[in-house]
């Protein structure tokens, strides 16, 4: 369980954290950013939020079959 006083969060596509929250999705690989260290990866944070973001989601980068879900986590957007 995540202690409520972490204060470290992942943005993610909000398909992403929808599928990972069902269970449809069980794996999520990141590596690097913007403050990566030279001398290679480093984890800082075991424990982190999701935060779900809608800007940069692009339905041509998902499989076919998650088209209609995009679709409707979009339209949370819109609302």
């Amino acid at each position: 369980m995540i202690s409520p006083r972490t204060n470290a969060a992942l943005k993610e596509w909000a398909i992403v954290c929808r599928d990972l929250a069902d269970g449809r999705q069980t794996l999520l690989i990141r590596k690097g950013g913007i403050e990566e260290i030279k001398a290679g990866f480093q984890v800082f944070h075991r424990d982190f939020w999701l935060f779900p973001t809608y800007v940069h989601q692009n339905a041509t980068d998902l499989v076919p079959a998650v088209h209609a879900e995009f679709e409707e986590v979009q339209s949370v957007m819109r609302d």
